[in-house]
């Protein structure tokens, strides 16, 4: 794959993400669209991983951690 393939690819997949998530934060309660927007960092570091060929570095995986323990935090 080509650079300006991948480039389109990524500002395609950034412009569906962007519109989901202003779609699914306006549609819920503002404590429910909290919680969705916290759980980003949970699905960029595995697609970054998966797609994009990243090491996962143990600080990572720290800060996914702390992501979970915030949205934890966020639903009580």
């Amino acid at each position: 794959m080509d650079f300006a393939t991948l480039g389109a690819l990524c500002a395609l997949g950034s412009a569906v993400a962007w519109a989901l998530t202003s779609l699914l934060v306006r549609s819920l309660t503002p404590r429910f669209g909290t919680l969705a927007s916290s759980t980003a960092p949970l699905f960029a570091v595995p697609l970054g991983v998966v797609f994009l060929g990243e090491r996962l570095p143990p600080i990572a995986l720290v800060g996914a951690g702390v992501a979970v323990v915030g949205v934890v935090v966020l639903k009580l």
